[in-house]
């Protein structure tokens, strides 16, 4: 009994094994490997075993091909039992939305696509109740027993909502054409966005207005492809501009300068129509009208297979061969109809013959076939697809001697139209229109290339539409394949052939130039010939199906042992042909490091011959095949050309009569003086933007390149991608297009995606018109209250540039207050105190200010302030264990690094310490997760990035000697408890002047003061200024050198996925500084210092505005706003009109809730003790404009990620003085529509700060505009 798939799976059910390295039967029952371990159908046992192999039953073997798991699309899927809209069901395991849909549940979703691991979370217009709470399907993951609900009523409301700011549904969605001032927000917003159609390419335009930011395109580009000729620019918006981010090349250069192949794999993805191949249909249907010019039509084989699902077929529904061929004829008169297989059987007859030829020169020295300057580098490499020859040509240009010489057989097509068919009918060339019919956008780029374009302009082919666009021909014509009937005669013109035949001589095809259509189809059908005239003998596959060569691996490599050979061919006797096959450039990369390795060492090729297609899954995936395209889909395509395949009479190209006759007639032989002429081309290496750009600012990148080494950069890896932008801001002033180039070039990523960063960050400039000095003025509430709009009119007039800045947060040491960095100096300076007249304003090349010491009250840990409340007397030490702080605090170190893990985070949790970031998350719970962790990487980060304007307690607690080391000792007893083995402060970009004293008191801690920390490295990591880098999962993300954005999949906790996917240990600097003190003086001690025993601990808390001074108060759990109030403010508490408690996005607080509670546990009836209170005097409150500042905040730090906080914030940044006046009446459905849209950025947004947008914005709109919420659809 041999070993089948159903055996096999049976096997990997019970042993659980998912990944195996076969496709194929297998060898008879006994012991065979699968992914290190010998298995038995009989005993079913295992062993492990150094190898990863599977023998087969020919003398064909697959070399093993790490990462592989083709059996996958076999295995049954494992079920989840959950509760979905009240029914217990069985769904697929893995993400939920694809299971929902696997299910019959019918849910919209713009952004996610199966094939792109990092896609979904942006639109929101998936959303579905998970245990009674709203998220996105297509970001979690089935768990058992989940109880799901798809279909209520407010669901359905905050899906048309999601949609009505998603630009493809703006035209067919109420909401989106309600009158009133979202009409006008819109076309704002818009305004730049034209509806004008903006070539990036010859092959791809672009809509801007119709892009939905879903990123599907950059992610194709840069993940699956490896391409990274896109990126997403962000425009930061200014004070009369709104946000903006637009897709775009490096430096905003045109397409087919950059690294872009015209693969079309961005227009596969995209779900709006933003990007399309730019179409040819009008010019093609305008010729198809005149019956005096002869049109000649070529079809790809992977047209027919796809071309029904634009004709509501499904996927591997039915093939067009005949139809598509009857169709075309219907469509005017004076028309010839071709098969492109025929010219792949060609290209099987003329490339298989020039490896041969390059085998003989390569083994023997002689010559036999084509010409003597023919190329002879091994492996040779397939040429028929036009983006790898395009991605070749820039990325691998000492690769081009590998690249066979043969036309694709579209060109080879072409040239023979024009050539030969031509002349034998009486045409000339120049009149015979040449239509090609292909799933490729890169065909178009092809067609045009300066080699298939003779002295007269005549092109090979004149007109290239992709499957999509013959299907809008189609249409457009009124003609639908799917209901033709192609067996209609054609009558004596056309020698007895029907409707749907293809016209001769290039009519007749093999199977073998069908399969080219499929990944591996050019390998398998250059095998099918090659092995037989080599040998003889058929190759040894059932049914000449090659197994080994196909399937959606993205690498297959195979070996062909050439034994008996035929005597001609004695030279080849004994040899093992080693052929590899890869689809999707990334997976080509590796084959071309692999090969240029071997080159580099000199060393023998590691494969004879190597088949790469641009596409994933081959050109049954291309750029101009009908949408959707998965790999699911294209593997039921592939499963209808292998069926055509099998039904043809004639299985092999050698075996094509029509081609024997060409030769005969015309070609003579292969690689023969017509064959080269006509069919053979060479190629030639290309400049991309980047790299011609680098060419002519050569030392300009150099010397950013020794920058980096100099300052110990590590290469390839973008972990500190935030300190490298600073160092070159440093000596530059800002970053140059020849710093991105080199920094690029030193991490190993592409230009864009490195530009596309950069212009996430506030502190790091683009222009090369940055003055020597810059400075950043700050736009906090304290600033403004106390007269920055004075300071910005002076530099305005005086012509000073200025760039400005939520928050500074020094500010408060003197505001209004700004930051100024000079070029040449690692330094910020601090001006403060500025006033409108200000000489240092006018010299600012001189100004230096760079570690001012704090002005404010300080009513915290430490006993020296006279004005400290009686309740925290008990929080500081005494003043002879102040003394041993300043030492370093040994004792405390000691005496936790001596205690068992587990009791301190009992001292934790008995001391109720949550998070002082202001999420309040319960610290003993993170301490004890990371722990239990099994990992054998972890790592403690501490959050320094307070970008909540008014918060100045992080700036405070690391410019302190004392307190920087607390929090440092804190640091190193987390990273001994819970097992991590680094550690990070990611700290504020204003704050950069600590940067050196935070390292040189951890490396004097651990080397002197605590020897148990020594071999626990510390790295401090610069922000760039976005607020969303505060949010935890959006920190990571700038820590790893990626977008500072929030991540999508809000399910996984730090704690178990966090930096760098290791279980992560992230609080910020507060929380780390109380450690020493609940070490020290016990978790009870902590615990009691709180009013409210129920709630436990104090929280230090920002306060500032219109008050005598501004303070850093600890304040215990409990206290009210009042006695806060009482305690700091320094003004009587009938002259306050309103405070800010918690930071620039909450609401505002009115006196009538003074008496309410400060506290970290988010009840009904307590306020946020975040981080801040900001106190507006009744002499200077001006609600319009606090509400305006909230509104550009929202807009400006928006990440841009999630459609309602992107779009939503600009709405409200536009709409919120229309809606703060009274005076204006806004009209229901405005209101209405208002609602709607800022309730779904409350439930929808990705992350908090969409979601505390929404909230400002429809809290203020209800509340101005006296609206209620009859439906209650806002609670």
């Amino acid at each position: 009994m041999s070993l089948t798939l159903g055996i096999l799976n049976e096997v990997l059910v019970k042993e659980g094994v998912k990944k195996v390295v076969a496709t194929q039967v297998l060898p008879a029952a006994g012991n065979f490997l699968i992914n290190k371990r010998w298995f038995s159908t009989k005993k079913k046992t295992f062993s492990t075993q150094p190898q990863v192999t599977i023998t087969k039953p020919s003398n064909f073997e697959r070399l093993p091909v790490t990462g592989s798991a083709p059996l996958q699309q076999f295995a049954r899927p494992r079920t989840v039992n959950v509760l979905l809209n009240g029914k217990r069901v069985a769904l697929q395991e893995g993400r939920l939305y694809p299971a929902l849909v696997a299910a019959g549940i019918e849910l919209p979703a713009i952004c996610w696509h199966p094939d792109i691991l990092n896609s979904g979370g942006r639109c929101r217009v998936c959303a579905v109740k998970i245990n009674g709470k709203v998220a996105t399907s297509c970001t979690n993951f089935v768990r058992e027993l989940m109880e799901i609900e798809t279909d209520t009523a407010d669901l359905r409301e905050l899906r048309d909502t999601a949609m009505a700011v998603d630009p493809k549904y703006r035209t067919e969605s109420g909401l989106a054409t309600a009158v009133g001032e979202l009409d006008k927000v819109r076309t704002s917003i818009t305004s730049s966005k034209d509806g004008t159609v903006h070539p990036r390419t010859p092959y791809v335009i672009r809509q801007p207005e119709l892009c939905n930011h879903c990123n599907l395109c950059v992610e194709m580009c840069k993940s699956v492809q490896g391409v990274g000729a896109i990126g997403e620019i962000r425009e930061i918006g200014d004070e009369s501009s709104l946000s903006a981010t637009e897709v775009k090349a490096f430096h905003g250069a045109p397409l087919p300068t950059t690294e872009c192949v015209n693969c079309g794999q961005c227009i596969n993805v995209c779900p709006t129509g933003a990007l399309r191949e730019a179409s040819c249909v009008d010019e093609v249907n305008e010729v198809m009208k005149d019956p005096s010019v002869p049109k000649v039509f070529q079809f790809a084989p992977s047209v027919r297979v796809a071309l029904a699902e634009e004709f509501g077929k499904a996927p591997g529904e039915m093939s067009l061969t005949k139809q598509m061929v009857a169709a075309t004829r219907m469509m005017g008169d004076n028309i010839y109809v071709f098969d492109t297989n025929f010219t792949a059987d060609l290209t099987i007859i003329e490339e298989g013959n020039e490896l041969l030829e390059r085998l003989r020169r390569v083994l023997t020295g002689k010559k036999m076939l084509g010409p003597d300057h023919m190329e002879t580098a091994l492996p040779m490499i397939t040429s028929c697809s036009p983006g790898w020859v395009t991605y070749c040509e820039k990325n691998y240009a000492d690769l081009i001697p590998n690249v066979s010489s043969c036309k694709s057989p579209q060109q080879m097509a072409g040239s023979l139209i024009k050539h030969f068919w031509s002349k034998r009918h009486g045409y000339e060339p120049a009149n015979v229109i040449s239509i090609s019919v292909m799933p490729c956008v890169a065909k178009k780029q092809e067609a045009s290339r300066e080699e298939f374009i003779d002295a007269n302009g005549v092109r090979e082919v004149d007109y290239v539409l992709t499957t999509r666009e013959f299907a809008e021909l189609m249409k457009l014509n009124g003609v639908d394949p799917t209901k033709t009937d192609p067996s209609i005669p054609l009558g004596d013109s056309h020698w007895g052939l029907t409707l749907g035949d293809f016209d001769d001589p290039f009519g007749q095809a093999s199977g073998a130039g069908l399969i080219f259509g499929a990944t591996g189809g050019v390998m398998e059908a250059a095998l099918r010939t090659a092995y037989e005239v080599v040998t003889g003998r058929p190759v040894p596959f059932a049914r000449l199906d090659i197994q080994p060569v196909r399937g959606m691996d993205g690498v297959k490599v195979a070996s062909v042992p050439l034994r008996d050979v035929l005597p001609e061919w004695g030279f080849l006797e004994g040899v093992d042909v080693k052929v590899a096959v890869a689809h999707g450039l990334t997976n080509a990369r590796k084959l071309c490091d692999e090969i240029q390795l071997a080159k580099e060492k000199n060393e023998p090729p590691p494969y004879h011959f190597v088949e790469v297609m641009c596409c994933p899954g081959g050109c049954l995936g291309g750029g101009g095949q009908p949408k959707p395209t998965s790999t699911e889909i294209k593997m039921k395509r592939a499963s209808l050309i292998y069926a055509e395949d099998h039904g043809l009479p004639l299985r092999k190209s050698h075996e094509n009569a029509s081609v024997r006759r060409l030769y005969d007639e015309f070609l003579v032989q292969p690689l023969a003086h017509h064959s080269h002429e006509l069919l053979h081309t060479h190629y030639k290496a290309k400049d991309t933007e980047p790299r011609t750009f680098a060419f002519s600012h050569n030392d300009q990148v150099q010397d950013v390149l020794h920058l980096l080494v100099q300052n110990g950069y590590p290469r390839d890896t973008r972990a500190l991608l935030t300190n490298m932008f600073s160092d070159i801001v440093d000596k530059y002033g800002y970053v140059s297009d020849s710093a991105i180039v080199a920094i690029a070039d030193h991490v190993g990523a592409s230009p864009v995606n490195i530009e596309s960063i950069l212009s996430h960050y506030h502190f790091f400039p683009r222009s090369p018109n940055t003055p020597k000095t810059s400075i950043y003025l700050c736009e906090s509430h304290h600033c403004r209250q106390h007269g920055m709009s004075e300071i910005k009119q002076h530099l305005k007039d005086r012509g000073i540039p200025y760039h400005m800045t939520s928050w500074l947060g020094w500010s408060v040491d003197g505001g209004p207050a700004a930051l100024i960095k000079h070029v040449g100096d690692s330094r910020v300076h601090h001006m403060l105190n500025i006033t409108k007249n200000d000489p240092r304003l006018d010299d600012l090349e001189h100004f230096v200010n760079p570690l001012p010491e704090p002005n404010f009250n300080v009513l915290t840990m430490r006993r020296y302030s006279e004005r400290a409340p009686s309740v925290l007397d008990d929080i500081v030490l005494s003043e002879e264990d102040e003394q041993i702080a300043k030492m370093g605090l040994c004792p405390v170190s000691q005496k936790a690094f001596a205690m068992d893990p587990d009791e301190l985070i009992d001292h934790l949790d008995c001391a109720s310490l949550r998070g002082c970031g202001g999420a309040g998350f319960p610290t003993h719970l993170k301490w004890r997760s990371v722990r239990d962790a099994s990992a054998e990487n972890k790592c403690v980060v501490v959050n320094a990035d307070e970008g909540l304007p008014s918060t100045f307690k992080d700036y405070y607690l690391t410019r302190d000697a004392s307190c920087r080391m607390r929090m440092l000792v804190g640091v190193a007893t987390a990273c001994h408890v819970v097992g991590a083995k680094q550690a990070y402060v990611y700290l504020r970009y204003e704050y950069k002047n600590l940067k050196s004293l935070i390292e040189a008191d951890w490396e004097m801690y651990r080397t002197k003061m605590n020897p148990l920390a020594k071999n626990i490295p510390l790295t401090v990591v610069l922000g760039g200024g976005p607020y969303i880098c505060g949010e935890e999962t959006a920190l990571f993300e700038s820590l790893e050198g990626n977008l500072p954005q929030a991540r999508t999949k809000r399910h996984q906790f730090p704690t178990d996925s966090g930096l760098f996917g290791w279980p992560t240990l992230v609080s910020n600097v507060e929380t780390f500084a109380w450690i020493p003190s609940i070490i020290y003086h016990g978790g009870v001690w902590f615990h009691d210092l709180a009013v409210l025993p129920e709630l436990g601990g104090a929280k230090l808390i920002s306060i500032s505005g219109d008050v005598a001074k501004p303070t850093l108060a600890a304040i215990p759990m409990g206290v009210t706003l009042r006695s806060v109030l009482e305690e700091t403010a320094g003004i009587p508490i009938d002259e306050i009109a309103a405070c800010e408690v918690g930071g620039l996005t909450e609401e505002l607080t009115y006196p009538q809730d003074f008496d309410q509670p400060l506290t970290l546990a988010f009840k009904a009836g307590h306020l946020s003790a975040g981080g801040s209170i900001v106190v507006f005097s009744k002499k200077n409150f001006d609600e319009k404009r606090i509400f305006r500042t909230k509104a550009k905040f929202y807009d400006v730090e928006s990440c841009q990620l999630c459609s309602p906080c992107r779009e939503g914030a600009k709405v409200f940044r536009y709409g919120v003085d229309s809606i703060m006046d009274e005076n204006t009446t806004l009209s229901a459905d405005t209101i209405e529509t208002y609602q709607h849209l800022f309730h779904s950025m409350e439930v929808l947004s990705n992350c908090g700060h969409g979601k505390a947008c929404g909230k400002t914005a429809r809290t203020i709109l209800e509340k101005k505009n006296k609206v209620q919420d009859p439906e209650n659809f806002c609670k």
